[in-house]
């Protein structure tokens, strides 16, 4: 667990992921509507015999347009145009475009977005195998660590009988039971 805590390699991996997150996001918001507005403004001053007439218009356009996996667009446009004679105009505009692109159909108009799953999915893959190495090196570690902590224990306990011994056979000596070149 402190190993996927306090690494600096996989928190920049997943950093990584974040951005790499964004942009397929950024792919998918092709097909989401996008709105638009437009304001506009028009005045005129007429100066004749009869005397001056001023007249402004200003005009409101919102619009969504929604871009379609065939590579077209739909678009939707209610306008309102007031004038400062107190006239109001008001209209809808409803607009279908779609290129002519022989064959394509919807696999040209979503590869982007397939294109950016696709890319997806193998970032989350290699995501996941920065993550099982890292977990599988630290186990290996941790196997290592017992296995070198285990030679010191039979390593101690083997100079410990070596010492033992050597005090029997020093006793054998002494005592002449022991050649002292054995």
């Amino acid at each position: 667990m402190l190993a996927l805590e306090n690494n600096r390699d996989l928190e920049g991996s997943r950093l990584g992921r974040l951005s790499q997150r964004l942009s397929l996001e950024d792919a998918e918001d092709e097909f989401r509507p996008g709105p638009t507005l437009s304001l506009s403004t028009t005045g005129k001053s007429d100066g004749s015999a009869f005397g001056r007439s001023n007249s402004s218009t200003l005009g409101f356009t919102p619009r969504v347009t929604v871009k379609i996996p065939t590579g077209g667009s739909l678009s939707l446009a209610p306008s309102h145009t007031a004038t400062s004679n107190a006239s109001v105009t008001q209209g809808t505009t409803f607009e279908f475009k779609q290129p002519l692109l022989k064959g394509a159909g919807t696999t040209f108009g979503t590869a982007r977005v397939v294109r950016a799953r696709r890319t997806e999915r193998t970032n989350t893959l290699n995501f996941r195998g920065t993550v099982a190495n890292l977990v599988s090196s630290t186990i290996s570690a941790y196997r290592g660590l017992i296995r070198s902590r285990r030679g010191v224990e039979i390593a101690e306990r083997s100079l410990e009988r070596a010492r033992d011994q050597l005090a029997v056979n020093r006793v054998l000596i002494e005592t002449g039971r022991m050649a002292r070149q054995d």
